[in-house]
């Protein structure tokens, strides 16, 4: 009997489906951990996100569906994993932090991949 851990590192995704082989492992063990254990996985979570859209920029596919890419995997995983459930003490949903921070982080991604010099121009004046 596999444990819940193995089980959630052998997720399979339905939306994961347009990532390499490597990439969606990648994503599907992020989500499954940040699942678990939301505070202590977010590094790997956000590397994933990078992994992701960069994957999917390179395959041609328009900057414009790669968020609604993102969000579904991210929406999915959260229903595979029941994590809509109440934090104990916001009692909001703590799935919903969650897609907030993978939406934020590759709308980044994406000004950094799409436009370089704007993005790292107004790095170097801070």
């Amino acid at each position: 009997m596999p444990t819940e851990l193995q089980r959630i590192v052998s997720l399979q995704l339905n939306a994961a489906g347009c990532f390499s082989a490597r990439t969606r492992r990648r994503l599907e063990r992020a989500l499954g951990r940040t699942a678990v254990v939301p505070s202590g996985t977010r590094d790997a979570l956000r590397h994933a996100v990078g992994a992701a859209v960069a994957e999917l920029l390179a395959s041609g596919v328009p900057a414009e569906s790669i968020e609604s890419i993102l969000c579904e995997i991210v929406a999915e995983a959260g229903i595979v994993h029941g994590a809509f459930k109440p934090s104990v003490v916001t009692q909001a949903p703590r799935w919903r932090e969650i897609e907030d921070s993978v939406a934020r982080w590759l709308r980044n991604d994406l000004a950094r991949l799409l436009h370089p010099d704007e993005v790292s121009g107004s790095r170097r004046r801070r």
